[in-house]
């Protein structure tokens, strides 16, 4: 089969290529490269911007409305410290 989608520009709005779980971790960045995050579950997250520096990250809260959104953020890591332990198997890399 065709892929249809293979001469388009990737977007906020473009479908996704590949979806994985993530694996919180303090210390390492997402084995295969930044994502967006997709978080079928509310709560707190603390994750890092890819271009922010380590010292860095931001906590957020993602509610029940905007849960099962992909985020509009470009991410490389998502924290275990700061992150509720309810997230764990809820939040997923968008890959393009």
């Amino acid at each position: 089969m065709a892929d249809r989608y293979a001469n388009r520009l990737p977007s906020p709005t473009f479908p996704a290529r590949r979806i994985r779980p993530v694996t919180f971790s303090d210390t390492e960045d997402f084995p295969h490269g930044p994502a967006r995050l997709l978080c079928t579950e509310g709560s707190v997250i603390t994750f890092l911007p890819v271009d922010n520096p380590d010292d860095e990250p931001i906590t957020m809260s993602v509610t029940y409305r905007n849960s099962h959104r992909i985020l509009p953020i470009i991410v490389r890591r998502v924290f275990e410290t700061g992150t509720d332990p309810f997230m764990v198997g809820h939040v997923y890399a968008v890959e393009e």
